[in-house]
């Protein structure tokens, strides 16, 4: 078997160091380079909570004040959950009209904790037209469902919507 020597460990025996190779970049034709792409900026799209409080009637900037609480969707000691829609109520729409009324449930509420389950059903005009108190404390039941039928809605398009609003009430 012959040894396999290379011009680098010659030179390292030797002592030698290499000259070093210096690459150059070729030019490139400016045919063979992509052509720039443009760029378009999109408006930025609409708040869906401040348009969701206008279609309800709800001026954006009144009313109560949402602020405060423990986290995302926290009022106060109620905590508000995203809904579940039938029919042609967006549930972006029924979460703003349920925060924005969140504290005249708290009065309601007293001293009450746990979980509150509200099913309302909604005519084409917006009006609730029926609200019922499906979990909770039936002490409390009373005023959350006559606080809910004064809400109102976006009109409903095809008819009639119903919803099942769930909150959590904290302890104090």
């Amino acid at each position: 078997m012959r040894p396999f020597l290379t011009f680098m460990s010659v030179a390292f025996f030797l002592g030698c160091e290499p000259e070093p190779v210096v690459e150059t970049p070729l030019p490139v034709p400016a045919a063979v380079l992509p052509a720039p792409v443009p760029v378009v900026i999109a408006a930025p799209a609409p708040d869906p909570l401040a348009t969701a409080l206008a279609t309800a009637g709800i001026p954006v900037g009144q009313g109560p004040q949402l602020e405060g609480g423990v986290g995302p969707g926290v009022d106060g000691r109620m905590r508000v959950q995203r809904p579940a829609t039938m029919g042609g109520l967006q549930n972006d729409e029924v979460y703003a009209v349920m925060r924005a009324h969140v504290r005249s449930l708290e009065r309601c509420a007293g001293e009450a904790t746990g979980e509150l389950g509200v099913s309302i059903d909604v005519d084409a005009a917006g009006r609730v037209t029926e609200a019922e108190v499906t979990q909770g404390d039936p002490v409390v039941a009373t005023c959350i469902a006559r606080q809910v039928k004064s809400w109102r809605f976006r009109p409903v398009k095809g008819g009639t919507a119903s919803a099942i609003l769930p909150f959590t009430l904290l302890p104090h």
